[in-house]
């Protein structure tokens, strides 16, 4: 069982005109249900654009990662949860910040996720 349970953070612009992020609602009863903490541990070094329309080499550049306290996650296990999986590249960028910042282990969790290959439509 994990120590504490991150949500992925949204772009703060993304943040502001959604006024919510979707993956802290996702993880947030899950975190309750194991009585376990679920910080915001993790912060956007920069503004990325949406990745909805961006093709696969361009998603693969990730998001940069800033662990803004890192005794809050030096030591503990983490269970980092997103609410879609493309390439994989935002939870690596992700669990390399964490790792840095001290993380024991970082296991990753996802509602969702796109297949590599979109198979042929049925005619």
């Amino acid at each position: 069982m994990p120590d504490l349970f991150v949500p992925l953070p949204l772009p703060w612009p993304r943040r502001l005109a959604r006024g919510f992020n979707q993956t802290e609602l996702l993880v947030g009863p899950l975190a309750r249900e194991y009585d376990r903490p679920c910080p915001r541990a993790l912060a956007r070094s920069l503004f990325t654009p949406h990745q909805t329309g961006r093709k696969r080499a361009e998603r693969a550049r990730g998001a940069p990662f800033r662990v803004p306290d890192p005794g809050a996650v030096a030591g503990r296990s983490i269970l980092l949860v997103d609410d879609v999986l493309t390439t994989g590249a935002t939870v690596r960028g992700a669990s390399a910040a964490l790792r840095r910042a001290g993380a024991r282990c970082v296991e990753v969790a996802v509602l969702g996720w796109t297949p590599l290959e979109v198979p042929p439509r049925e005619s």
